[in-house]
């Protein structure tokens, strides 16, 4: 029979109330509790029977002491001549075990039990989501940056649109977090100074937070290395080392603070060891990342396109391998007539495609190299297409960017969009122009030739259908 039993806690550090039921009724289902750490409860079987729980707060007390300290032992004995038995200590949160069948209630000050649960929450719960809102800030800035220097790119970029959701949806549960508590904190200071209880917290709203974080991130990493991979097999195994990585180094974290306290160190011993092994670890998974994501979106570059191999002769006469890409484009140069100068390397055709739950499309290119300059020689044809899923989306996405109408920061200026058939054309140069469709953008370079409108008509043809 199983004697020992470990269970995973969801609630939040402010539920103490909603802790102690649940080890309550855990008791009288035969698991009583032995202790509690950072990650859950652990019991151990035997009697069933009904018996209460409390869960203080003791504010000088440290997630980073080996065991209770001398001033939560002292706490304890008071708490015993009442007729509460001391359980298990995780830095200022504190169970007790009463089998009487009316226990008298280890607080009966209001105003300190909130000045307790304040002074700890400051500690824990407070400093703990402020730290994660300022890193998902943080994350967040250059990502803007990037956004508007190419929103076309990154809104059917999955990878980028499934990590900037994950970080986005982490933020918003932060700042849920902090309002709620601070919520909680003010009305409860109304109803203390009124001669009243402390609220209640929202346990089951708590709750239901916790749960949906787990999902989301769960669903937002695996949507995010999925991207990575494209569904091609060669980054895979890449992509689960990745992802199996993330939960070993959040583990190995967890794993070495329980090993610090159970070494009887001091609380300033422990903390310092965590935080320089919390540093190794994560720069450890930051080395192994760095070295496995080119793994996998190398892979899903090489698996996604067409190649074959060409040799040519450099200037002093040497042959030399390169490759061709010869992927499939919805446009080429061939349809518009156009043909590769007579010196030149067969015609290089490589086709980026993506795709995320806002947008797809991809970027093209399509040119040649001389031989034995080894450089590119025009004509050339470069396009990318992002068919948007809202109509919204693609206004927001061009006002984001720049001000079209004006033609600021990009150098384009309005030209006539008839022979387009497009909402909005603009032009940069004699090579470059911005195409603005319905449900699409379309960005175009062309070198080497001026376009005629029998041209213009194909290009419509081949990239709005």
């Amino acid at each position: 029979m199983i004697k020992k039993r470990f269970q995973l806690n969801l609630y939040q550090f402010t539920d103490g109330d909603a802790m102690a039921r649940h080890v309550e009724k855990m008791h009288a289902r035969g698991w009583h509790l032995e202790r509690f750490t950072n990650l859950g409860w652990h019991y151990r079987r035997g009697e069933k029977e009904r018996v209460h729980y409390a869960v203080t707060y003791f504010p000088a007390a440290s997630v980073y002491d080996a065991g209770p300290t001398e001033g939560q032992m002292t706490y304890a004995e008071y708490c015993a001549a009442a007729g509460w038995e001391f359980v298990s200590a995780y830095g200022p949160m504190q169970f007790f075990r009463s089998r009487e069948e009316k226990p008298i209630p280890i607080e009966t000050d209001e105003r300190e039990k909130l000045r307790a649960i304040h002074r700890s929450m400051l500690k824990t719960h407070v400093l703990s989501y402020g730290l994660l809102t300022l890193v998902m800030l943080l994350n967040l800035v250059p990502r803007w940056d990037n956004f508007r220097g190419d929103a076309l790119s990154m809104v059917r970029d999955g990878s980028a649109v499934w990590l900037t959701g994950l970080v986005l949806f982490l933020l918003l549960v932060s700042l849920v977090m902090l309002g709620d508590y601070l919520l909680w904190y003010l009305r409860s200071r109304w109803s203390v100074a009124r001669g009243g209880a402390c609220a209640r917290s929202h346990w089951r709203f708590h709750l239901g937070i916790t749960y949906g974080v787990f999902i989301a991130a769960m669903v937002g990493l695996i949507g995010y290395f999925a991207s990575l991979t494209g569904g091609s097999g060669g980054a895979v195994w890449a992509s689960a080392l990745l992802f199996g990585g993330a939960l070993a180094m959040v583990a190995a974290s967890v794993g070495l603070l329980q090993f610090l306290k159970r070494r009887g160190l001091d609380r300033s011993a422990v903390r310092w060891g965590y935080l320089a092994g919390a540093v190794v670890i994560a720069l450890a998974y930051c080395g192994g990342a760095t070295l496995l994501l080119p793994l996998v979106t190398d892979a899903h570059r090489e698996d996604g396109h067409v190649t074959e191999p060409y040799t040519y002769l450099t200037v002093d006469g040497d042959e030399r391998e390169t490759t061709l890409y010869k992927d499939p484009l919805p446009l080429t140069l061939e349809d518009l007539g156009v043909a590769a100068p007579p010196e030149a390397v067969p015609y290089t055709c490589r086709a980026d495609r993506d795709r995320s739950p806002l947008a797809w499309g991809g970027a093209y290119w399509q040119g040649g190299a001389v031989i034995r300059a080894e450089r590119k020689l025009p004509p050339e044809l470069e396009y990318s297409i992002t068919v948007f899923r809202w109509p919204w989306l693609r206004d927001w996405c061009l006002d984001t960017m720049a001000d079209w109408d004006e033609g600021k920061d990009f150098g384009y200026v309005p030209v006539d969009s008839a022979p387009w058939g497009a909402e909005r054309v603009y032009r940069r140069g004699e090579f470059a122009y911005f195409l603005v469709y319905p449900d699409r953008v379309v960005t175009l370079w062309v070198e080497g030739f001026e376009l005629t409108e029998e041209q213009i008509a194909v290009i419509v043809e081949k990239l709005t259908k």
